[in-house]
């Protein structure tokens, strides 16, 4: 029987310290089995859900933070951890999630009922030309589609950093 894990792969000339999850060049979602033909380089990690862990989380009723930072997996991240996530009062939810990985998340009207049903607003950074933040902008969870932004001097829309 095999069991599930993750590609990980070093990304230090891109993201100091940062690894890749299951991503291959073009950034599609990849899953691998464990299997003795690992490639040189690339480390393989065991899965879990944070739902697998509520035993060793806060109890149920506990008040929380949360912060999400798995570089572009939010949405996975998310939902195996909806369960969990329910059961407690979520004050403060900081996440980084593009409208691109938005759109393509399929369990994103349950992640936003969850944020909706602790209270929490969507905010996006207002960034200056260093695109360091200097602000926050309230959106409106309904229109998702257009949380884009364009960094000043930049034809191509960047990652906006969302906080909850």
């Amino acid at each position: 029987q095999t069991q599930p894990t993750l590609h990980l792969e070093g990304t230090a000339a891109l993201n100091k310290g940062g690894i890749s999850l299951g991503l291959n060049n073009n950034h599609h979602h990849h899953h691998q089995n464990h299997n003795n033909n690992q490639q040189e380089g690339i480390d393989y990690a065991r899965t879990i859900t944070i739902n697998a862990l509520k035993d060793h989380l806060p109890p149920a009723d506990s008040t929380i933070v949360l912060k999400v930072d798995v570089e572009g997996n939010e949405c996975s991240a998310l939902h195996g951890a909806l369960e969990y996530l329910r059961t407690v009062n979520i004050v403060y939810c900081a996440i980084e999630w593009s409208q691109i990985r938005l759109q393509q998340c399929e369990h994103r009207s349950a992640i936003f009922d969850l944020f909706a049903a602790n209270q929490l607003k969507p905010f996006q950074a207002l960034l200056n030309e260093t695109t360091h933040p200097v602000g926050w902008m309230e959106l409106d969870p309904t229109q998702w589609e257009t949380w884009m932004w364009k960094a000043p001097n930049r034809k191509h829309p960047q990652r906006a950093l969302f906080d909850v």
